[in-house]
């Protein structure tokens, strides 16, 4: 097993043991949490991917759920779009992706906190060239950023993750998102 896949599972393993082994801690808030983010990000390939792809960028449309007396662990949902261009210069893939996952959001100091993400879900992948090559497979992601909560409702966030499309390409996710708090 190569060093990139020691560190990917490591990581999943740690961020699982960390959702289900947290201590309580002062900060209780009043209810469920429901957001909302929308999240346009950049795409670097990596490893040999490289040597076909170029850099692309997409948007994810995410559904967060924080459960009520959890101050750390959240769910979300997330639909995604990505436009990926090849190095060849007439021909670029897009993917859409549909996924679920579980992270940690750790208050740092006032309204900024750390978080950190783990998700699964299913990908598929089409040539823009009217050719009609496709295909679809699992994909897993692993990241981190921090967010700042501007108002009780709205609140801006910077992130970065490894993400595995099996069977197409790895990369790298750069991303700038706003996540709207829809109840509290």
């Amino acid at each position: 097993m190569d060093k990139k896949r020691v560190i990917i599972i490591a990581f999943f393993v740690l961020v699982t043991f960390l959702l289900f082994g947290q201590e309580e801690t002062g900060y209780q808030q009043s209810g469920t949490i429901f957001s909302l983010k929308l999240t346009p990000s950049f795409e670097i390939p990596i490893g040999t991917d490289r040597d076909i792809f170029n850099y692309g960028g997409g948007v994810d449309l995410s559904a967060v759920l924080q459960p009520a007396g959890q101050s750390l662990v959240y769910f979300s949902s997330d639909l995604s779009y990505s436009f990926i261009p090849t190095q060849k210069a007439d021909l670029s893939v897009s993917r859409f992706s549909l996924g679920a996952g579980a992270g940690l959001n750790f208050g740092l100091i006032g309204n900024l906190s750390l978080f950190a993400n783990t998700r699964a879900g299913y990908y598929y992948g089409f040539l823009n060239d009217g050719s009609g090559t496709s295909q679809g497979n699992p994909f897993v992601s692993a990241g981190l950023g921090l967010a700042y909560q501007f108002t009780k409702r709205i609140s801006l966030g910077v992130g970065a993750s490894y993400n595995s499309y099996l069977g197409f390409y790895n990369n790298w996710s750069i991303s700038l998102g706003t996540a709207f708090r829809l109840s509290s």
